[in-house]
């Protein structure tokens, strides 16, 4: 790896940076939002991801504005990031979007709701913690 440069991993994808190649893309959204930086492969797998991670951002400004910067600060961007692109090679679309859904339930307090679509995604996926 080159000095100073980090190789970074695509949120969407996971695919790795390789050294020599082009840098991946920043989501101008993450930049202009100030929110912690997602990086893609390519304009077409930000397309693909874009609800969820439209998701993301929302989700990142609420933990913000409850007071949770350090859990943010603290990689909040990278591991979430990494634990979807995991659900989604493995359980496809419909995983994606009960976990998405799910999770906007929750932030809105709909917990009723939220367990409802959670318990349709492990439904999917049981082997998955």
């Amino acid at each position: 790896v080159s000095a100073g440069r980090q190789l970074r991993s695509c949120w969407g994808c996971e695919k790795l940076e390789e050294e020599g190649q082009p840098k991946f893309n920043v989501c101008p959204t993450c930049k202009a939002e100030n929110l912690p930086k997602s990086s893609f492969c390519s304009q077409e797998c930000l397309k693909r991801c874009w609800k969820r991670h439209k998701a993301w951002h929302e989700t990142v400004k609420i933990l913000r504005e409850a007071g949770h910067e350090a859990e943010i600060a603290l990689g909040f961007d990278v591991d979430a990031a990494q634990k979807e692109a995991e659900a989604l090679k493995e359980g496809g679309a419909e995983l994606e979007r009960l976990m998405s859904d799910g999770g906007q339930k929750g932030l809105k307090e709909d917990w009723k709701g939220a367990i409802k679509l959670f318990t349709k995604a492990v439904a999917l996926r049981p082997d998955r913690p």
